[in-house]
């Protein structure tokens, strides 16, 4: 996970978004596949990498158009992850919200 401090919030892992990855390792969730899920103001992208990877849901991570070249690092770097059976899709897109 790519952290990026000249993004201000959007570039803070925080504690609270480390609990759900941590939630679904812990307790593995009902699966989410061909279930959508929009994570607005995704930041880092854990959350929604972390429903991707372990719940099979299809996520799209939004932000601003400044967050999202880190956004996309941290897809790039979670690709392994993401490639596994059962995992579901990212995408990425701006969202000013």
């Amino acid at each position: 996970l790519s952290v990026a401090n000249p993004l201000g919030v959007a570039g803070i892992l925080w504690p609270l978004a480390i609990s759900l990855p941590l939630h679904l390792l812990d307790h593995p969730p009902t699966p989410l596949r061909n279930k959508r899920v929009l994570c607005l103001g995704a930041g880092l992208g854990l959350e929604g990498l972390a429903l991707a990877a372990f719940a099979g849901a299809d996520v799209t991570l939004t932000d601003l158009p400044a967050v999202l070249p880190n956004i996309r690092r941290n897809v790039r770097l979670n690709a392994d992850v993401l490639a596994r059976p059962g995992a579901g899709s990212v995408a990425v897109e701006a969202l000013a919200w």
